[in-house]
């Protein structure tokens, strides 16, 4: 007489029952939670640049202890929050070209570039380059005594 039931002679009858317990439903009977969106959230602008306007912008960034890309964020967004002077002709933008800085911004910061989207009836990367050149414009001014 064997304890394990795999090896008894005598074959059984009995109908294997399924546990509904432990059974899992496609699509289940919990309904879906969305997902929570992060309140620092950014929003990704890739602005365009030609290579003079790169490298000024890398230049200026070494003078004031910052990498390009947090630089070119701090400058959009000190533009958007105070009323710096934009450039009021349309400047050359560089849309062809390769080169360029990436800009991430807040809601809040991304709400008031659509305001001047909507006022220079424009793209968000068109405001942000222009923005971004009129503070550069303003900076280089300051310190080199000249306009780029």
């Amino acid at each position: 007489m064997s304890f394990n039931p795999m090896f008894s002679n005598k074959k059984t009858t009995q109908k294997v029952t399924e546990n509904a317990s432990n059974v899992r439903i496609l699509g289940g009977d919990k309904p879906k939670k969305e997902r929570k969106v992060r309140s620092d959230k950014k929003f990704d602008i890739k602005v365009p640049l030609t290579e003079k306007q790169r490298i000024l912008i890398r230049r200026l960034a070494k003078s004031n202890d910052m990498y390009p890309t947090h630089y070119c964020e701090y400058l959009v967004k000190k533009g958007l929050s105070r009323k710096v002077p934009v450039p009021k002709e349309k400047s050359e933008y560089p849309s062809s070209s390769p080169l360029s800085f990436h800009v991430r911004l807040e809601e809040r910061f991304l709400e008031k570039l659509d305001e001047f989207c909507i006022q220079w009836d424009c793209s968000r990367k068109k405001a942000a380059y222009r923005i971004l050149m009129g503070m550069i414009n303003a900076e280089g001014e300051s310190l080199y005594g000249r306009t780029f």
